[in-house]
C-alpha cells in the first residue's frame, strides 16, 4: 500500500513526450526532471495477529490500525498509544 500517490511523469522520448509536455511550462518540466523519485517506506502496517502500525524510522507506533487507515496519522507523531 503506497503512502502517497506518485506524479504522472511524461514519457521519456519521441513524439509522445512532445505531445504530453506541450501544455506544461518549461520550468515545471525541468523541475520534475531534476527531482528525486522517492520510493522510501515510511510506515509499516500489520493486521494480524495484533494490529500494529509503526513508522520506519522508529519514531512512532500504535495498535490503532483502523484509525490510521481512516487518516488519523497524528497517532504516530509524538508518542502515540
Amino acid at each position: 500500500m503506497p503512502a502517497a500517490p506518485t506524479a504522472r511523469v511524461p514519457p521519456r522520448g519521441g513524439a509522445a513526450r512532445r505531445r504530453a509536455t506541450a501544455k506544461l511550462p518549461r520550468a515545471v518540466i525541468e523541475a520534475f526532471a531534476k527531482a528525486a523519485q522517492p520510493s522510501a517506506v515510511v510506515r509499516r502496517y500489520r493486521g494480524e495477529p495484533a494490529p500494529l502500525v509503526r513508522s520506519a524510522d522508529g519514531s512512532g507506533r500504535t495498535g490503532k490500525l483502523d484509525a490510521v487507515l481512516r487518516g488519523d496519522f497524528d497517532l504516530l507523531g509524538g508518542g502515540g498509544a
